[in-house]
């Protein structure tokens, strides 16, 4: 039986580097900047990514995607896609992807969703049993030595499972048994979770430490069918702080070069919106006219796709530019 592989690309994680992160300001450091080499993790994708991959197709497709928690990667093959390739600049993430892939085929069911969710079935109460050092064992030595001795250090400082999840390695924030299962299909059920099983199986995924504009700069024409941005967007005035009209630069230096690498037909999820029905908006991708506008000069074909988001009440949606 064949596991699936993280295969890493371009700068490779350097352990020893890794290790000073718990040698003092653990707190500090992983958070003075909030996207950066060492920052923190995200154990589930924030985005409703069930609420919006099943209606693109992804059977037999190459995808880019940001790595994250590593949840895009492990949708996209379970939904079909023969080829994933994740990019973040966060080192830490490549960690928690190749955890999540090899728990996915070591635990069953009941054992991933203890090893990982914060609450317990009642959602009232956190889980005694997340990331239980004894489950971690089963998976340990099927990840690479970098991610192993990462984890290893991480039980050690923190001693127990419980206090290394709820620790300042991870954010956190809205993390939820319920929000987390709605958003990804593959722990909403036995069956979905065998599903994703099977179909990450034997899987060579390669990861790139990388920023996205560093990822643009490598690509290669007609190399992928569909790119998965995440919501990278909602980020650009950070990206480039002295630019009033941030949003068109984001645009024209990252957009309009990734659509060289989509193949005919391929698709851009060029953003993620949160609360897309919310007038208050925090930045320019958030304001309707402004990123039909500005994302339609890359000479895609501009759509929305909206749906109930993971939190009541709201809708979020993804803009999707596709290569004619």
């Amino acid at each position: 039986m064949t596991k699936p592989k993280l295969i890493y690309r371009g700068e490779k994680p350097n352990i020893a580097e890794v290790g000073t992160l718990f040698e003092s300001e653990l707190e500090r450091k992983l958070k003075s900047v909030k996207f950066g080499k060492y920052s923190q993790i995200y154990s589930f994708a924030t985005e409703n990514l069930a609420g919006y991959m099943g209606d693109l197709d992804f059977e037999g497709k190459r995808v880019l995607t940001v790595g994250g928690s590593g949840d895009q990667i492990i949708n996209a093959y379970a939904c079909g896609a023969s080829q994933v390739v994740g990019f973040d600049i966060n080192m830490l993430a490549g960690f928690m992807t190749e955890l999540k892939l090899n728990a996915l085929e070591n635990l069953n069911f009941g054992k991933f969703k203890k090893f990982f969710l914060r609450e317990t079935e009642t959602g009232i109460e956190l889980n005694p049993n997340v990331f239980d050092k004894s489950v971690f064992n089963q998976i340990r030595d099927d990840l690479s030595s970098e991610a192993r001795q990462f984890f290893e250090r991480g039980y050690g400082w923190f001693v127990e499972g419980t206090m290394l999840r709820e620790s300042i390695l991870f954010n956190n924030a809205y993390d939820t048994n319920q929000k987390k299962q709605l958003a990804n299909k593959y722990i909403s059920s036995d069956e979905e979770f065998k599903i994703a099983k099977k179909a990450c199986r034997g899987k060579e995924t390669e990861w790139h430490c990388s920023s996205l504009q560093e990822i643009v700069s490598g690509l290669k024409p007609n190399s992928f069918d569909i790119i998965m941005l995440s919501n990278i967007a909602d980020y650009a005035h950070k990206i480039y702080p002295d630019c009033e009209d941030y949003l068109q630069k984001f645009t024209d230096e990252l957009i309009n070069p990734l659509s060289n690498s989509i193949c005919p037909g391929g698709i851009i999820c060029a953003a993620y919106i949160y609360d897309v029905d919310n007038s208050e908006y925090r930045t320019a991708v958030d304001q309707p006219d402004i990123r039909k506008k500005i994302f339609e000069t890359t000479g895609l074909q501009y759509s929305e796709l909206k749906f109930d988001s993971v939190i009541a009440g709201q809708r979020d949606a993804v803009v999707l530019l596709k290569n004619k």
